[in-house]
């Protein structure tokens, strides 16, 4: 498992609410690391940045012709406030933009510590609680995402039982495989 994998799983356990709708590696108008919706309908934004590459190649993005940073900065996109989440001390508190958030992980023996080392600024107070268009989406994204894991079980579910006929068929022995 890729390293952003495990700090994206790490955090969500960390943050982790039943009143909120988190959902990671999302793509709305933007892509972003973790999407998440509080029961006040603010949406936060978390990018994880593992280099400093990594964040330095963040403000290069670009959407619908672009900058996304520019786009932040301006308060053009949904997310209300927008945090980065890095490993502890790759990146100074000044290197972050003032409409940002800044994060710091580290890994202990007990674990994944984030630590809010600067908290993001509010971009904007609009909420999306009003949008039907902006809530069918968001909910055709969970349901396909949903759709596409049920999908790749019944493959494997699939491949699995054509491996056991082929294996009983032929006479193999294979040890623990059903």
């Amino acid at each position: 498992m890729k390293l952003s994998d495990k700090i994206t799983r790490s955090f969500l356990d960390k943050i982790k609410n039943w009143n909120e709708i988190i959902i990671p590696n999302f793509y709305f108008s933007w892509e972003m690391d973790i999407f998440r919706m509080l029961p006040s309908w603010y949406i936060y934004e978390y990018e994880i940045k593992i280099s400093r590459a990594d964040f330095k190649n963040d403000f290069k993005k670009t959407y619908w012709n672009t900058n996304k940073h520019e786009q932040l900065k301006n308060w053009k996109l949904d997310c209300n406030r927008f945090y980065f989440i890095v490993p502890k001390d790759l990146i100074k508190i000044n290197e972050i933009p003032e409409y940002a958030g800044l994060i710091y992980f580290d890994e202990t023996p007990k674990g994944w510590l984030f630590k809010t080392v600067k908290n993001a600024k509010f971009l904007h107070k609009e909420k999306k609680n009003k949008d039907f268009k902006f809530i069918k989406y968001l909910l055709t994204k969970i349901a396909y995402r949903e759709y596409l894991k049920w999908y790749a079980w019944r493959k494997l579910k699939h491949e699995k039982e054509q491996l056991i006929e082929f294996i009983k068929k032929n006479n193999l022995k294979v040890p623990y495989l059903y």
